[in-house]
């Protein structure tokens, strides 16, 4: 009976190796796509060198990087395309206290900007950037950011239909008003995201659907295996007990189901190598123009979740933060809230 016990970890187990691996390139060409084709799976053991990478990476989205590195989308993966899409032009970050709301100076918010208006700009976005463009200004945010205001400070009666109608007219997004609600948009933004991913060849099939299905067909295999085993035993046993201890390991195989194909596992290198560049602080001595680099670089610092040693090394360099993001307190407080967000 314990031999049966772990039939269903193993057939699992024998899965992933068929399938679940990434795919990769048996060129070691992770820049660009080599003219030899030619794929294979990894390895168990493969090590690899730490690529060279010292600027953002083109043709993928900081929420897309961040999925490559963990193969799921969360809530750090969202702040680093919004600050993309102000990189971009899509979004001001500004404080309340410079639009005219004198009593609420330490409030922050996003603005919707005019370059929203140009088709032909929203259209050089990726789909689940236009979504999340859409779903950040939806009106149920204004609509918490202003109850927001209402709540937390003592704003006379005549006041509230003034600032009322200027959050809704303005198109201000207050982050203090959406940082507790906009994971309902995380479902929606999700299914964009990987619907994306697939499409531009970075997973073969959406993560999140693999981890499902493989983690239903491991329960089932478990529940029959259990049956013939309590079945046989009427009691708690050692063959009940190797049965529980193996149901870690199996949902642990379940969640590592998604593989990459030989484009993603190429850009998965190479966001390890901008990781590691970053975390070493090297840009600190190979960069010439800092101020250009830390503007370009900052959202997909956010994604690979080293943005706390990006900050620390602007604060040595006394440069200033990237102009996206408005001024230094501003920059600081949101960053703060993404530091608490990752934990």
């Amino acid at each position: 009976m314990i031999i049966l016990a772990c039939v269903p970890l193993f057939i699992l187990f024998i899965f992933w190796y068929l399938r679940g691996r990434d795919n990769r390139y048996r060129s070691d060409m992770i820049y660009y796509t080599p003219d030899d084709r030619s794929e294979r799976r990894v390895s168990l053991f493969e090590k690899n060198f730490i690529p060279f990478v010292y600027h953002p990476i083109d043709g993928i989205t900081p929420s897309e990087l961040g999925v490559i590195i963990d193969e799921r989308v969360n809530m750090v993966d969202i702040y680093a395309e919004i600050f993309e899409l102000a990189r971009q032009g899509f979004v001001d970050v500004k404080k309340l206290s410079e639009l005219g709301f004198e009593k609420l100076k330490d409030e922050y918010c996003f603005i919707k900007t005019t370059k929203t208006l140009d088709e032909v700009e929203i259209g050089k976005l990726k789909n689940h950037q236009r979504y999340l463009l859409r779903e950040l200004f939806r009106f149920s945010n204004y609509l918490r950011s202003f109850q927001y205001l209402c709540k937390k400070y003592d704003i006379e009666e005549s006041e509230i239909e003034s600032i009322g109608k200027k959050i809704s007219q303005k198109k201000y997004v207050l982050y203090e008003g959406l940082r507790y609600h906009f994971h309902e948009s995380l479902s929606g933004y999700t299914e964009k995201l990987y619907d994306n991913m697939v499409h531009d060849g970075f997973f073969y099939t959406k993560p999140n659907k693999v981890r499902k299905v493989w983690l239903m067909y491991y329960l089932i295999m478990n529940s029959v295996v259990f049956l013939i085993i309590y079945m046989n035993s009427f009691a708690i046993n050692q063959d009940v007990v190797v049965f529980t201890c193996l149901l870690i390991p199996g949902f642990i195989l379940s969640y590592l189901m998604p593989n990459k194909t030989s484009k993603g596992y190429s850009y998965y290198r190479q966001a390890t190598g901008l990781k590691w560049y970053l975390n070493k602080s090297m840009w600190k001595s190979d960069t010439l123009n800092k101020r250009m680099f830390v503007d370009a670089i900052f959202p997909f610092a956010v994604a690979l979740g080293v943005s706390r040693s990006l900050v620390n090394d602007i604060k040595k360099l006394a440069i200033s933060p990237p102009q996206y993001m408005g001024d230094e307190n501003s920059f600081y407080k949101l960053i703060g809230s993404i530091f608490v967000a990752r934990l």
